[in-house]
């Protein structure tokens, strides 16, 4: 297939994020060979070292294969992928639109994963990690509560979870959280429809109080406690997306402060 030359953006991401399109739609085929490098990069508009530079972010995630003398296969991402790739599965490929088939299996695996995680936190949380959290909930219902503006009120709920799985005293659970902050930046679609009306849905789904009760289960060992709120928190996600994704795009008004924010 042939590409249109990239403009108005670094270039080498622009050229791997169409490159990564074709590969994930399945325009470009499992096992085909892409265009010689000569060839591409005057497809692009771009000189040979940038090309390289966006093959090797592909071959990172486990999109192509390269070998000597410039040649160069696309792989079946399904075998050769990394969690990297979810970020751009999120969205749908070539467009900014978030594709909600792929949130829900996303937010299923990070559910069992979270409540599997929650046998660490209960058994490792100490009395810091407690204060930390309550101190960050209490921000955020303060913010909540204020009618502070959307992008306050995420930032506060993704520093909370991010202290829930620092209370594993584990660095492999930081950087599990650092890959599911990474998927819900992709989630929020360039218009803001999900960041513009998530203050909303936090207070409509109940989460606030149910992350105040996740505390109290780490609290006092209750691991079957904190599994089953963490179970229920993850899995409105996906619904909580699709109902923010439906909503029309542009500035709402201030919002008046809650009366009861859980």
């Amino acid at each position: 297939m042939r590409y249109k030359r990239v403009v108005k953006e670094d270039l080498s991401t622009g050229v791997a994020r169409e490159l990564r399109s074709a590969i994930l739609t399945g325009a470009h085929q499992p096992g085909e060979l892409l265009a010689p490098e000569r060839e591409l990069a005057a497809q692009f508009g771009v000189d040979r070292h940038t090309l390289r530079s966006a093959l090797s972010e592909l071959e990172q995630l486990g999109l192509v294969q390269r070998r000597q003398g410039s040649v160069c296969r696309g792989l079946d991402f399904r075998e050769t992928g990394t969690l990297d790739l979810i970020k751009f599965l999120v969205v749908m490929p070539g467009t900014d639109e978030i594709d909600l088939t792929m949130v829900a299996p996303v937010m299923e695996v990070g559910r069992v994963t979270l409540q599997g995680l929650m046998d660490l936190v209960v058994e490792r949380a100490d009395r810091d990690d407690l204060a930390a959290m309550r101190a960050e909930l209490e921000a955020l219902g303060d913010t909540v509560a204020d009618g502070g503006d959307a992008a306050s009120i995420i930032a506060s709920e993704r520093r909370f979870f991010r202290l829930v799985f620092r209370g594993a005293h584990s660095l492999v659970a930081e950087l599990l959280a650092n890959t599911f902050d990474q998927i819900f930046d992709a989630a929020i679609d360039p218009e803001g429809r999900v960041r513009l009306h998530w203050d909303d849905v936090l207070v409509s789904s109940g989460r606030l109080d149910a992350y105040r009760r996740v505390v109290e289960a780490i609290e006092h060992r209750d691991v079957a406690e904190a599994r089953q709120l963490v179970g229920v928190i993850v899995g409105t996600i996906p619904a909580a997306v699709a109902t923010a994704v439906a909503q029309p795009t542009g500035r709402r008004p201030r919002r008046r402060r809650h009366a009861d924010t859980g």
